[in-house]
């Protein structure tokens, strides 16, 4: 089994042989050739994105909250006058004005939730 933390390259993919098993992302959206080259016979390769529990994406589950986490510094950025936003602070001063910030999307409908959000 090889296993990996970044989608293959069409250098690496093409090499996979007989009886080897790739265990990686799998981002093949962009990629027609890739997956092309994936599905045919004697090449077996599992997305960890593909990996399931009920209502769940185990193996997303890390980079999810490294993505929620960074989602905030971005909003912040942009917010920012130099950087075409209102100049806005989204964190919580004395004296300041509050700024409500909403999520808009989530990783899975009606399952997602925020694990580290506070009130």
């Amino acid at each position: 089994m090889i296993i990996t933390g970044k989608e293959p390259q069409l250098s690496e993919w093409v090499l996979l042989r007989e009886g080897e098993i790739l265990f990686t992302y799998l981002y093949l959206v962009p990629d027609p050739a890739q997956t092309r080259g994936l599905i045919e016979p004697d090449r077996t390769a599992i997305a960890y994105e593909t990996v399931t529990e009920p209502l769940t994406l185990p193996l997303l589950a890390p980079m999810n909250e490294v993505a929620g986490r960074l989602s905030i510094e971005a909003a912040g950025f942009a917010l920012r006058k130099h950087a075409g936003g209102h100049g806005l602070l989204g964190g919580v001063l004395l004296a300041a004005s509050v700024v409500a910030i909403g999520v808009v999307g989530g990783a899975m409908r009606r399952v997602w939730r925020p694990t580290s959000a506070r009130r």
